[in-house]
């Protein structure tokens, strides 16, 4: 933020109502210049950049392929308010399966590893 601003980074879990999904957001905040409406729809675009000369564009859009190869999205807003604007970004990725104490696991994933129980695994000998 060229002019002075604040910066927060807020991480907590959270649910995706929309998906119906449990997992941990992380939201990056700051009171810089903001996000033009008029370049708002490009941001995700490879090779779109306001720098000019400085950045090759692609780092929103490879930040956004890796976060949906693991079902996550990121969500912008930009709100201005007279003389103040509050930009954020939220990186959500839900809770995986595997590591979820709740999920039951299909046989193939339980195989010869064992079967999920309660908080952690009963083990079973091969067949």
């Amino acid at each position: 933020m060229p002019n002075g601003g604040e910066l927060g980074i807020y991480v907590r879990e959270i649910t995706d109502w929309k998906r119906n999904l449990r997992g941990t957001a992380a939201s990056i905040l700051d009171t810089g210049k903001g996000i033009h409406p008029e370049v708002a729809d490009q941001l995700f675009q490879p090779f779109f950049t306001t720098k000019s000369t400085r950045g090759t564009g692609l780092g929103l859009w490879i930040s956004n392929g890796i976060v949906q190869k693991y079902d996550g999205t990121i969500v912008y807003r930009s709100v201005r308010s007279q003389d103040r604007c509050v930009t954020s970004f939220r990186v959500f990725f839900p809770v995986s399966r595997a590591f979820d104490p709740g999920a039951r696991r299909n046989d193939e994933e339980a195989n010869e590893t064992g079967t999920m129980v309660g908080s952690g695994y009963q083990v079973t000998q091969p067949r």
